[in-house]
């Protein structure tokens, strides 16, 4: 291994790199740099970094998005991308998206309880889109065998216990002007459901859905709407998480 430094005085930055076998880490610190947000905070990294460099190419997601690995992505990015799956949802909130490519099982999920767009569609073709702004929800898919999982409820009508106090300290967290106390009432109460052979066979919150679902036609396809507001308690995820 071989680590090299180098003081560059006109600009204050420490140029720095760490060789090992054929990798090579690389970045110049700037020295003027002073933290003027809070800890939790988003700060740009290129106020404290003039360069980042591994082997010589950029090695962070791009902007909006916070996690990338092979089996998912998580974000404020309008849309999430991987595996061929595509989760689009609302600019600026949390979403994650995640694949399983042996099962071919597909999932969508917004941690948080303010609403926010959904449309999860997968490279089989299928497609799930929340009936307005999903809040607090886990959609799972596996088109392959026609199934759905939902994991989704409601916030109380006057919005999750402290959900107001967490978003007046944390307000990065949240969409800009989303009302949390309101979030109920602008909630989705179903799905609809695209690119089956036949209705998906659904189970909302760890309970089969045994009731007929509705079918419609709209933009030359074939549609079922899923309700999903019946209260029972959230599964385990089929992931294992």
């Amino acid at each position: 291994t071989r680590v090299t430094a180098e003081w560059q005085g006109q600009e204050r930055v420490w140029r720095l790199a760490y060789a090992s076998g054929q990798d090579t880490l690389e970045m110049g610190f700037r020295t003027t740099f002073e933290r003027e947000v809070l800890w939790h905070q988003q700060l740009n990294p290129s106020r404290v970094f003039a360069y980042q460099r591994v082997n010589g190419a950029w090695p962070w997601p791009p902007l909006g998005i916070d996690l990338d690995n092979p089996l998912g992505q998580m974000g404020k990015a309008a849309r999430l991308e991987k595996g061929g799956a595509v989760l689009e949802k609302g600019e600026g909130q949390m979403g994650l998206l995640r694949v399983e490519p042996v099962t071919g099982t597909y999932e969508g999920m917004n941690p948080f309880p303010d609403p926010m767009p959904f449309e999860l569609r997968t490279p089989e073709g299928m497609v799930v889109r929340a009936e307005g702004p999903l809040g607090c929800g886990r959609i799972t898919v596996r088109p392959r065998e026609g199934r759905l999982w939902v994991d989704y409820q409601l916030p109380p009508p006057t919005g999750a216990p402290g959900e107001a106090q967490l978003q007046a300290r944390l307000p990065e967290l949240y969409a800009p002007d989303q009302d949390v106390v309101a979030a109920q009432r602008h909630a989705a109460r179903a799905l609809l459901v695209s690119g089956l052979p036949q209705a998906p066979t659904v189970v909302l919150n760890g309970a089969p859905l045994t009731e007929p679902l509705a079918r419609f036609e709209a933009g030359g396809r074939t549609w079922w709407r899923v309700p999903i507001v019946r209260e029972m308690p959230v599964r385990p995820s089929v992931f294992g998480g």
